[in-house]
């Protein structure tokens, strides 16, 4: 039998600081903890911490990103919406979490409001604990979350500060001249290790900004089994219905006992994996879109702490490859983050008394996702398809055949990622 596998494949999420820089050459140094997909420093178990209340910080950037916008002009067109969408709310909250120890004063606070803490020492547990929930290798699933400060030599940042950096963040950093083509490719390098080179297409055009002063790269490699693995055989293709056409898509299917939920505005199927996460498929109701799920709070709340009962499904969806780059300086500034991309405001004190001047000027998330059959190893392929059986009465027809939400929600609550399929032949 060949098993089914779900991929997140990396999540790179970057932010630069731009300023002025020293033109003159210099070796790239490196302080702190590094780790990659390929390197014996990856973990071989999982260590498990206890979670924390993060719920507030998931809602807000899940309806932000994700959430139906309201219509502000009654004669406008409703504009339709055929993307598909991925966002990661633990490797931001982690990035951000990041962020507030090389930040002071205002710039930290703002930060600080939107975690959802009122103290610095709260973050201190959390990211910490987050990381350790998400690095580790074991045979059935692995994932490494990581982050890297990329430095300017025009600026002096004391050793002890990087130091301390590594043990409270677990950030590498790197040190060097922006322009410099080795300190280009020395930033994909690390892109790459962590991404396990599955992401080297899309990173053949990535270089640092030649006027930045400090680069904030955060990322997240992700890989899992389901608990019980899907026949290859029982894919077929099938229609599905996008916002605006008729597409043949790979639908995938199983009649098993899933965790199940429904209500009035959507019902969801649980697939369990085999590392204690649940990939939760949400299908809305007729005449009512993911996005809108994505902006009600109700929903949310359900996912934040799942209520459902084990049902007999009849479960079919499609296979989905979502690739995005999120511009996410938008989301950030409307939810109340605005004085870190103001260089005449921005506090960075915490890193180094010599950054003046200095603001955030970028900051994005490039993800892939993808959900498909393997190919891992040939061996466990089988062509051989399930028996006919005769399925029990109350069983449940959930056929996502028309646009549906997701999330992947870790053991401890962690919503790991969460996203829309609008066409899953994108």
């Amino acid at each position: 039998m060949r098993h089914k596998f779900l991929i997140v494949y990396i999540l790179i999420l970057s932010l630069m600081l731009t300023g002025c820089g020293k033109t003159e050459e210099s070796p790239i140094a490196k302080s702190g903890f590094s780790a990659s997909v390929q390197t014996e420093g990856f973990p071989e178990s999982r260590t498990e911490s206890e979670g924390f209340d993060h719920a507030s910080f998931d809602a807000a950037i899940i309806t932000e990103l994700l959430g139906a916008k309201p219509q502000t002009d009654p004669n406008a067109r409703p504009t339709v919406d055929t993307d598909n969408h991925v966002i990661a709310p633990a490797n931001l909250y982690y990035t951000l979490a990041s962020l507030v120890h090389i930040t002071g004063g205002t710039t930290r606070h703002q930060l600080l409001k939107l975690l959802g803490n009122t103290k610095i020492s709260e973050v201190e547990n959390n990211g910490p604990s987050l990381w350790t929930n998400q690095f580790y290798r074991t045979s059935n699933a692995a994932a490494l979350m990581g982050h890297s400060l990329w430095i300017s030599n025009s600026i002096s940042i004391p050793e002890s500060n990087l130091q301390r950096l590594a043990e409270e963040s677990k950030t590498a950093s790197y040190v060097g001249r922006p322009s410099s083509d080795n300190f280009s490719q020395s930033y994909r390098d690390w892109l790459g290790a962590m991404s396990g080179g599955l992401l080297n297409d899309s990173l053949s055009e990535v270089s640092l900004d030649k006027s930045m002063t400090i680069a904030s790269t955060s990322s997240l490699y992700y890989k899992a089994l389901f608990s019980q693995s899907f026949v290859t055989a029982s894919t077929h293709q099938g229609t599905f219905y996008t916002p605006v056409t008729e597409v043949t898509a790979y639908m995938m299917h199983m009649d098993q006992t899933f965790p199940y939920h429904e209500d009035v505005t959507f019902q969801a199927a649980g697939i369990p994996l085999m590392n204690g996460a649940t990939l939760w498929l949400l299908q809305p109701a007729e005449n009512t879109t993911p996005a809108a799920l994505a902006a009600d709070p109700a929903v949310l709340s359900w996912l934040n702490d799942p209520g459902w009962d084990e049902s007999f499904l009849s479960l079919t969806f499609p296979r989905f490859d979502i690739v995005n780059n999120h511009d996410l300086m938008p989301a950030l500034q409307s939810l109340g983050v605005t004085e870190i991309f103001d260089p005449a405001r921005a506090d960075f004190s915490s890193l180094s008394g010599d950054i003046k001047g200095v603001g955030l000027s970028h900051i994005s998330q490039l993800l892939r996702m993808r959900v498909f059959e393997g190919g891992i190893e040939a061996t466990a392929f089988s062509e051989a398809g399930p028996e006919d059986t005769k399925l029990p009465e109350d069983t449940v027809q959930m056929r996502l055949n028309r646009p549906f939400m997701f999330a992947l929600r870790d053991y401890d609550g962690t919503l790991i990622y969460v996203g829309i399929v609008n066409d899953p032949t994108r």
